[in-house]
């Protein structure tokens, strides 16, 4: 992953994202690679970037941690996969789900931005991270004790699985990301929260495929599934 990033050669460069169905883009000049977060099935590599915004007027301009994901370049399928990943992002936003702040997408380079908004002691883990990764190693010296959050957290999860099963998703177990956030003065406490974080494959049973009371019998399944 180290050599396929730097194969893409993306510190200093400018690139353009656009959010095709809310008719927006950005462009943004990425500075520096903060750390490698993962790879996927349908992943090159997906790291934390520092950027700046092009159309930041202020002096000097201010600079943003975003995550940008680079798509497989192998095989005919990168800048759909990229699309669809684009597609379940709008449909999961649409159900009420908590996922990325934003998603934006660069179909010539097959990547996608996204945005959280969490703080700099704040961890977000999926499980197709790296276990080596500088944030992961703080949370390995400081294991998990107690969620000072519990109750809330399985009430959130909650909500996620009721709209899930309402609009007929099935959420994969590598779907979620889980946010960690230490608190001060108490190594081991964590405050959790959950989004979905990986938007590269959602099944709808709402697809043609399921129509009809087949439709209805997978919508069931995944409802046991989901839980």
């Amino acid at each position: 992953q180290e050599r396929s990033i730097k194969k893409d050669k993306i510190e200093g460069s400018v690139f353009s994202f656009d959010d095709p169905e809310q008719h927006k883009s950005t462009r943004i000049k990425i500075n520096k690679v903060n750390r490698i977060l993962g790879s996927g099935s349908y992943s090159r590599w997906v790291a934390e970037v520092n950027v700046e915004l092009e159309n930041d007027t202020s002096t000097p301009k201010k600079t943003h941690d975003m995550v940008v994901k680079r798509y497989e370049e192998e095989g005919a399928n990168a800048v759909e996969d990229l699309k669809n990943s684009y597609k379940n992002y709008r449909a999961v936003r649409k159900a009420g789900i908590p996922t990325w702040d934003t998603y934006r997408i660069n179909e010539e380079h097959k990547l996608a931005l996204m945005t959280l908004g969490i703080k700099d002691n704040e961890i977000l883990i999926n499980s197709n991270d790296f276990d080596d990764r500088p944030d992961i190693e703080y949370f390995k010296k400081n294991p998990l004790k107690k969620i000072e959050n519990l109750d809330e957290f399985i009430a959130k999860i909650s909500i996620i699985l009721e709209k899930a099963n309402l609009h007929g998703y099935r959420l994969r177990a590598d779907m979620y990301g889980v946010i960690f956030r230490p608190q001060p003065d108490s190594l081991g406490v964590y405050k959790l929260d959950i989004i979905i974080a990986d938007l590269d494959s959602l099944d709808d049973a709402e697809d043609l495929f399921y129509k009809g009371s087949y439709g209805n019998n997978i919508k069931e399944r995944w409802k046991r599934e989901n839980l």
